[in-house]
């Protein structure tokens, strides 16, 4: 009887804490996104809820961008073709954060980094990465 509670407990449990992490996931990216054009354009960020304007988030862009080892001379350039190429990935109608690989792979392992995930075999994101640099 109590290996069927324990069971029933765990697993909504882990669902909960997968949603958690896959929103913390996607707020990430977005602001990583958002901090990165406003940079890139010489803008500020207008906050939705309360119409404050802030400059770009230094420390939030170097340490997602230091996840994947950008070096302080190339973050200039490197920024700049995250901002061209979410623009091209714009016109062919993507959208979402993610349709960059590079800022996929810096925002996974940054949340890692935070939740203190161990990797798994199926981290799959982090071989392909691997591979093509």
């Amino acid at each position: 009887m109590e290996d069927i509670i324990e069971v029933a407990y765990r697993k909504p449990t882990k669902k909960n804490f997968d949603f958690d992490i896959d929103f913390y996931e996607n707020r990430l990216g977005v602001s990583y996104i958002d901090n990165v054009f406003a940079y890139v354009k010489g803008c500020k960020i207008v906050d939705p809820y309360t119409v404050a304007e802030f400059e770009p988030d230094e420390k939030l862009m170097r340490d997602v961008e230091g996840q994947i080892n950008i070096k302080e001379s190339a973050v200039k350039k490197f920024r700049s073709g995250i901002v061209g190429e979410m623009e091209a990935l714009r016109k062919l109608g993507i959208t979402k954060w993610d349709g960059c690989f590079d800022v996929r792979v810096a925002v996974k392992r940054k949340v890692q980094k935070d939740f203190k995930i161990m990797r798994t075999p199926k981290d799959v994101i982090d071989a392909e990465f691997e591979v093509r640099y």
